[in-house]
């Protein structure tokens, strides 16, 4: 939940905000969308924080201050898991977190939040080779 998700909803603020050290993904192997939608599905309007920076209070401020209590957890994640390689090197990357800049060459899920049609500009393809291996 984003502001402008509540304010299309005309939300003027949430019963309970949850603030996740995770990506936000809905999908139910992630806890905090489990917690999200069943308390939406109890009629609470549920606000979701995800990777919020933890060194400034703002990020913390912009869905506003809950009607009934803030919600936190660390995430799926150990962070240790989260921020290094089985052999203990710093990672790189983090496959949930959401990319700013998509980049030639790498492959993007692409998450829409309703039907329709979608303009997505950049360079075109002009030709298209996908391997498909049955398993």
């Amino acid at each position: 939940m984003s502001r402008p998700e509540m304010d299309e909803l005309g939300w003027d603020s949430c019963d309970i905000i949850i603030v996740t050290a995770d990506a936000y993904v809905d999908h139910p192997s992630f806890g905090m969308a489990i917690i999200g939608r069943l308390l939406e599905a109890q009629g609470f309007r549920v606000g979701i924080i995800a990777q919020p920076q933890w060194d400034s209070c703002e990020p913390f401020k912009i869905l506003g201050q809950p009607n009934l209590f803030f919600g936190i957890t660390a995430g799926n994640m150990d962070s240790l898991i989260n921020r290094y390689t089985a052999d203990l090197r710093i990672r790189s990357d983090d496959a949930y977190t959401p990319d700013l800049t998509l980049i030639h060459g790498e492959g993007y899920w692409l998450r829409f939040n309703e039907a329709g049609s979608t303009t997505i500009s950049g360079i075109p393809i002009n030709e298209l080779t996908i391997s498909l291996n049955e398993g």
